[in-house]
């Protein structure tokens, strides 16, 4: 595996700099946050990306246990019209 010297090189080259480090084993992983989506989201199961599509939390909990540095990436897009950040893009 890289170290952390050789993965911010390679960030770097490809202009990825704002992220932070992180211990993946401190991710919280809770059972509420799949209730506050099934019960609270007109989006739910509409997307890969969202729950029911994705793994539960016992699983969820395991794969953060297998590794043991992340990084996370801040990206940003500006968007006309501040509604538009949750569009749904459909593919036909």
């Amino acid at each position: 595996m890289a170290d952390r010297a050789t993965l911010e090189k390679l960030f770097a080259e490809h202009g990825f700099d704002d992220f932070k480090w992180f211990d993946p084993g401190r991710v919280v992983v809770a059972q509420w946050v799949r209730m506050k989506c099934l019960f609270g989201c007109p989006e739910y199961g509409k997307t890969g990306t969202c729950p029911p599509n994705t793994p539960s939390v016992p699983e969820c909990e395991r794969f953060f246990r297998e590794y043991k540095t992340g990084a996370v990436f801040h990206f940003e897009k500006a968007v006309a019209k501040p509604e538009d950040r949750h569009a749904i893009l459909l593919v036909e």
